[in-house]
């Protein structure tokens, strides 16, 4: 688990150096998180990665991709993934920091083997954070 955590966070500061060569709108990184879903089981460290493009200062438009949690049960494996898009606005309010806003559209989807059969199935709706 730790070797993870410190892999993530070796690329998240190689792309952070690579994209501060030069004034360019295209951004990218890396996240770790925990997900919990309520009913099955403990929490699980989550993943993924996301890209964006920044108009100007104050809007960019971002994609990513997270795997939030894998379980097991028995012979059973469960894995669910997230694919999102947004929009996102930001206000400077000063000394580098800035307050942003998040609008966009989310896609989970659960997939799911077990005795040589596979299922899947997915929920999708609004996406939005500040």
């Amino acid at each position: 688990m730790l070797k993870k955590i410190a892999l993530v966070a070796t690329l998240a500061l190689s792309a952070s150096t690579a994209f501060a060569a030069g004034a360019t709108p295209f951004y990218a990184g890396v996240d770790v998180g925990s997900t919990k879903v309520d009913g099955l089981g403990d929490r699980k460290t989550s993943f993924g990665g996301f890209v964006g493009y920044q108009f100007n200062e104050n809007i960019a438009i971002e994609g990513g991709y997270r795997r939030l949690a894998s379980y097991t049960f028995g012979a059973v494996d469960l894995d669910l993934n997230q694919a999102a898009l947004s929009v996102i606005g930001s206000l400077p309010v000063g000394n580098g920091f800035k307050l942003y806003g998040r609008l966009g559209y989310n896609n989970i989807e659960a997939n799911g083997s077990g005795a040589g059969t596979r299922a899947s199935a997915s929920t999708s709706g609004a996406l939005f954070g500040i």
